[in-house]
Order: C-alpha cells, then sequence, then structure tokens
C-alpha cells in the first residue's frame, strides 16, 4: 500500500498510547513514572513515532477496504466538484500572477512508500505549487493567518511534504484561489451574486493568497516511519481477509 500526499495528514498524528507491543516491563516502568528524565522522554518519543494512531489505523482500514472491495465513503461533493471543475483555471490564474511559464503536470509519481500527481512542477526553479480552490469568499483565505491555520487544519502542509518526497524538491507553495462558481454549482439569484458578481469584483491578485512549505527533514523522516507501519498494518489486515498482498 502507498499513500496519497493528500491523505498523509491522517497517519501523521501522534498516538496517545504506545503501541502494546513495544511495551516491555522497562518501558511499562517508564510510563507508569509521573516525572522522566530527559534520556526516558527522549526513549517515550521515540516508541510514539513508531505507534500509529487510532485514527492512523482507521484511515488504513477504509484504505484497504476500498483496494480490496472498492467500498468508498465519500463521493464528493459541491465543494470538491467546483475545485476538480476549475483545477485548470486555477493554474492558470496563479501563472499569470507570478509571470512564470508553467503547465498542469500529469506525471504521477511514486517510491516505497508514497504515490501521488502534484499540480504544478517548476524544475528550473526547485519548486512546486499545488492550488486549492475556495468555495466562497467567506471561506477562501484573504488574510495569512486564515491561510496558514487552514494549510495547518486540512494537513496540506503534510501533502506538500509527501510531494517533496517524491520529487526531490525543497519547496512547495498552496495557492488558495478564488474563482467565480461555474453555473451547474449555483442555486437562486443571492447565491449567484456571492459566487459569481462579488468575486468578479475584486482584483485576481486580491483572490489569491499563497503560503510556502519549505522542506523539513524532521517532518521527512516521520513521513517515512508512519508510512511503513501503515504498510505493515495493511498487510495484517489483508492477512486476517485472506486476500493476500496485492501486487502492484
Amino acid at each position: 500500500m502507498k499513500v496519497h500526499p493528500h491523505a498523509l495528514h491522517e497517519i501523521m498524528g501522534e498516538p496517545k498510547q504506545v503501541d502494546p507491543a513495544l511495551v516491555t516491563p522497562e518501558i511499562e516502568a517508564i510510563l507508569r513514572k509521573t516525572k522522566r528524565t530527559d534520556e526516558e522522554k527522549a526513549l517515550i518519543k521515540h516508541l510514539k513515532e513508531h505507534t500509529l494512531s487510532e485514527g492512523a489505523k482507521s484511515a488504513i482500514e477504509r484504505w484497504v477496504k476500498k483496494d480490496i472491495y472498492g467500498f468508498c465513503d465519500f463521493q464528493g461533493n459541491k465543494y470538491t466538484e467546483k475545485g476538480l471543475t476549475l483545477e485548470d483555471s486555477a493554474i492558470r490564474a496563479v501563472q499569470i500572477q507570478n509571470f512564470i511559464g508553467m503547465q498542469k503536470n500529469e506525471k504521477t509519481f511514486s517510491n516505497e512508500y508514497l504515490e501521488g500527481t502534484p499540480d504544478i512542477l517548476v524544475w528550473n526553479k526547485g519548486y512546486g505549487r499545488d492550488t486549492k480552490c475556495s468555495w466562497s469568499g467567506i471561506q477562501h483565505p484573504f488574510f495569512e493567518r486564515e491561510a496558514v491555520k487552514k494549510v495547518r487544519d486540512n494537513g496540506y502542509d503534510y501533502q506538500m511534504h509527501g510531494y517533496m518526497n517524491l520529487t526531490k524538491l525543497k519547496r512547495w507553495a498552496v495557492d488558495f484561489v478564488l474563482l467565480p462558481t461555474p453555473d451547474h454549482l449555483i442555486f437562486g439569484e443571492d447565491q449567484r451574486e456571492q459566487q459569481v458578481t462579488l468575486i468578479n469584483q475584486i482584483p485576481l491578485k486580491e483572490r489569491i493568497t499563497t503560503i510556502w512549505i519549505e522542506y523539513d527533514e524532521e517532518v521527512q523522516r516521520l513521513i517515512k516511519i508512519k508510512c511503513s507501519l501503515a504498510q505493515v498494518y495493511a498487510q495484517s489486515l489483508r492477512a486476517e481477509l485472506g486476500k493476500g498482498l496485492k501486487v502492484a
């Protein structure tokens, strides 16, 4: 099983407890302590890094069910449909505002742990970009604090680190772009005013907010650990179902 970068945040969370399989009598004694030495704290941190959270396990269980049976509990909504419909337009908007020659990337990258298709690669300048289409003016992060919070809350920082891992590029931009909503997603004149008229009144450059994610060796290290654990857990789930390993 290879993890898509957009799903990385689901397995990166810190677990509340150390994996019972890693708990020896010595570790159990440390865990019972109310005060720990720096060395003991570092050991517990290391063990938690090598433990999947309950949320991560739930995500992997969903992925395995989808992989084996085809079940999918999310079929998309108006927000994701707008993003998919306007992806090329968002890329052109970013290109216009940054005066850079770039095209939508169509190549899927894959390695031992990850597989994904980045939006934009600017090889000669050593960075990539990913566009996120905002549904409305209220949801769009016009301000830096909003944008940074949205990046962290949605796990976009991990997603961009996943693309860095795949491409070896060291910087990634998250471009939040606010574009008029397509007609087939608009219901009523009030919504048209909010979703089209008011948006078109704002200069394009004011409708793009960019947050840069810089390469972090520590995050890259954790990605490899968590993805490796995810593969082991997925393998155990397949074995439990008697399906064996899926050949890629």
